[in-house]
């Protein structure tokens, strides 16, 4: 069974910032494209890392998640997307699902 993990990806001026927030890692890149795989390297690395990790410790890093605020912040902003039907040309926030496969 395949899991996915949430990210977002949000343009800040000329710049685009992503955060992954079921592992809380965050991305800054020029593009959308570039912050994408960004994030795809970064959760790599991450799952990497943490299966070179004790048991106990690695169950600790995976369930790591970005802030309840920040979640919250989100999670009302694609609702409040979703429910004026944003789907004009404003791309200026996008949830997305990092293209790696979880284990």
């Amino acid at each position: 069974m395949k899991s996915y993990v949430t990210c977002v990806a949000e343009r800040k001026g000329g710049k685009w910032e992503a955060i992954c927030l079921d592992f809380d890692i965050a991305i800054q890149g020029d593009s959308f494209e570039e912050v994408i795989k960004e994030m795809d390297i970064a959760i790599i690395d991450f799952l990497e890392y943490v299966l070179t990790l004790p048991k106990e410790e690695a169950r600790m890093l995976l369930k790591r998640r970005a802030p309840l605020s920040l979640r919250l912040y989100y999670s009302l902003r694609f609702a409040l997307m979703a429910l004026m039907q944003k789907n004009d040309n404003d791309t200026s926030f996008i949830p997305f699902a990092p293209r790696v496969a979880m284990p």
